[in-house]
């Protein structure tokens, strides 16, 4: 043993037996022997008993942790142990990492207790290599293998939205096979194969999930998934349009407000708000029934629909004046308009508006001259119908003068009785029933009316389309040739005086006498007779005698052939010599023409009408 290993021994006398030899064992830290020795004395100098110590023990070497086939997951890796020796001491102490290589010293504490701390490991299998060296060169080692893993476990989560509304998410990818997974620090255990899947209920707002895979040697793997779970469909307000607006416009302003980052179609088309939420979109509307879908989608695909419905309507209302018609003219001061339009129309008559609608009666003043009156009809959608129409109060008659024939009461033969005048302020004119022509400009005016046998009442009316003044022309038609006889004459006359007599009808004044082509008129008395003298010459006659009456129609006979023989030369009865009533019977004539005429005067408005109605009534 070293020098300063020898331990110094005294014999304690007292305790010293005087038996002798005695046998000493020694030991220390594990090394023995024994030899006799006789302790009569104390064995100094020369006589120091040396004994050699035998060391046949190792020392005990114990690689405390890591524990042999430990997986380590970082590449610095502290371990503990110790080294025990009972018997010469130790020499040294060391380790290696490679096999036996290379060897390190490692420092021991006086308990035998040491510490290393390896860096840089490289991944995969290391063995630690401890050994012990006591001063008797006994060896004591030990080995661990560990297993150096620092590369995370294989974790892959498949892409989830930021923001949902749905209440369970399944939170899917891959995970390396046989790592423990953990869901928010809970263990959810040891996925036996590489496919992960995890249902996973979120609460509503912000939500933090942690998701680690842990392998053997405690490498982690972590994926964090923030989502929001947001289960409350998006502010939306539609301010416009009206719902069930009716409207004639071609597009109408969708408005309103809506929840800031939002995705908001009208229509199926997108509108984008201002950075206020506020919105203002034109919506190209059809004809008919329009269904406007306003739709606000948040990031959670929350929705919230607002359907609108608009409809168009471009066609005007009806609306119709059925009364009074357009151009009408009267007196009246009060006229009723009658009036039909759509029941949902609003009506308005001449600026005001009515209160009814669809049939409509209504009474308005009119004033002289010409009025207007508008009605005009809305419907709902704004569309409007207007109908005028003109009316006319006119309460001044025109005037009527009538030029042609010149008097009211005639009496004719005519077919037809020729009319003519003036009428100012007219619009039309007719005779007997019968437009005239008539020149509104000038007023005059001119119409042939037919005539019947009898009585006709011609009436002349002058129209200004309300007003109506009216003349009547009375006319006795009578086209039969009147009453004439005439007494026969002898065939020989021999004096120069001849009576030519005969009766025609009562009323006829004169009757007409044609003697050798001379014509001249004779007086008819009252009863019809008549009885003319002519002082004649000698020749040979055919006297023709006329008669014409009020209505122009003349009757024609003739004496018949009868000679004068008188020995009185014939004159040329051109002449005024030729023929002349006899001097001798002038007084009388003049005497009966007198009386006749008084008598006729009396009697002869009497008898001409008492005539005229006995012919009417004969010819009906």
């Amino acid at each position: 043993l070293p020098q300063n290993l020898y331990p110094e021994w005294f014999v304690d006398v007292e305790g010293v037996r005087w038996n002798s030899p005695y046998t000493m064992k020694v030991a220390s830290a594990g090394g023995t022997n024994e030899t006799n020795v006789v302790l009569d004395k104390n064995l100094t100098g020369i006589e120091m008993v040396h004994m050699i110590l035998w060391d046949a023990f190792s020392p005990v070497v114990a690689i405390t942790e890591p524990f042999d086939g430990a997986i380590i997951a970082k590449d610095t890796l502290e371990t503990f142990g110790f080294v025990a020796e009972v018997g010469s001491g130790l020499e040294k102490v060391e380790y290696s990492t490679d096999g036996g290589d290379h060897w390190d010293p490692i420092t021991i504490d006086e308990t035998g207790d040491w510490t290393l701390t390896m860096a840089d490991l490289p991944d995969g299998e290391v063995s630690l290599m401890v050994r012990a060296y006591d001063i008797a060169t006994n060896l004591g080692e030990a080995v661990v293998t560990i297993n150096i893993d620092t590369t995370p476990p294989g974790l892959s989560i498949s892409a989830l939205p930021a923001i949902t509304n749905n209440l369970e998410i399944s939170i899917t990818g891959s995970v390396e096979k046989d790592a423990e997974v953990f869901l928010n620090g809970m263990s959810l255990g040891v996925n036996e194969d590489s496919i992960l899947a995890i249902t996973h209920t979120l609460h509503e707002h912000g939500n933090i999930i942690v998701v680690e895979a842990k392998d053997e040697a405690g490498n982690i793997a972590m994926e964090t998934i923030n989502i929001i779970l947001d289960t409350h469909e998006p502010i939306l307000v539609v301010t416009g349009p009206a719902r069930g607006l009716i409207t004639n416009a071609d597009s109408v302003a969708v408005t309103g407000i809506v929840e800031i980052d939002v995705t908001l179609t009208i229509g199926g088309s997108q509108a984008v708000p201002d950075e206020m939420g506020r919105f203002s979109y034109d919506f190209t509307l059809a004809s008919g029934e329009n269904s406007i879908d306003v739709k606000a989608t948040d990031e959670a695909t929350n929705v919230n629909l607002v359907t609108i419905i608009v409809y168009q309507n471009q066609d005007p209302p009806y609306v119709e004046i059925m009364e009074p018609s357009d151009g009408t003219k009267t007196d009246q001061e009060i006229i009723t308009v009658h009036i039909m339009t759509d029941q949902d129309a609003t009506l308005w008559l001449n600026g005001r508006m009515l209160s009814e609608t669809g049939d409509v009666t209504m009474l308005i003043l009119l004033l002289e001259g010409e009025n207007t009156i508008t009605v005009r009809a809305m419907d709902r959608a704004g569309n409007e119908a207007i109908e005028s129409v003109s009316v006319t109060r006119d309460t001044e008659p025109p005037s009527l003068v009538i030029t042609s024939p010149d008097v009211m009461e005639i009496w004719t033969n005519a077919a037809g009785l020729d009319v003519a005048g003036i009428a100012l302020k007219a619009t039309s004119v007719k005779a007997g029933g019968q437009g005239a022509d008539f020149d509104r400009t000038t007023g005059i005016f001119t119409a042939t009316v037919p005539l019947s046998e009898g009585l006709n009442n011609v009436t002349v009316e002058a129209s200004d389309g309300v007003n109506v003044v009216s003349e009547t022309i009375i006319v006795w038609v009578n086209r039969n040739a009147p009453l004439l006889n005439v007494a026969s004459v002898e065939p020989v006359v021999k004096t120069p005086s001849v009576t030519i007599s005969g009766e025609t009808k009562v009323g006829i004044d004169i009757v007409t006498l044609e003697v050798k082509g001379s014509l001249n008129d004779y007086p008819v008395a009252y009863d019809g007779t008549y009885a003319v003298t002519l002082k004649l010459y000698d020749d040979t006659y055919d006297i023709k005698v006329m008669a014409t009456d009020s209505y122009g129609n003349v009757a024609e006979t003739n004496t018949g052939s009868f000679t004068v023989k008188a020995n009185i030369p014939f004159i040329d009865p051109t002449d005024d010599e030729g023929f002349a009533v006899e001097p001798l019977h002038i007084g009388l004539i003049l005497a009966v023409v007198g009386i006749a005429l008084l008598v006729a005067a009396y009697a002869s408005a009497h008898f001409i009408t008492k005539r005229r109605r006995e012919e009417l009534e004969d010819n009906d």
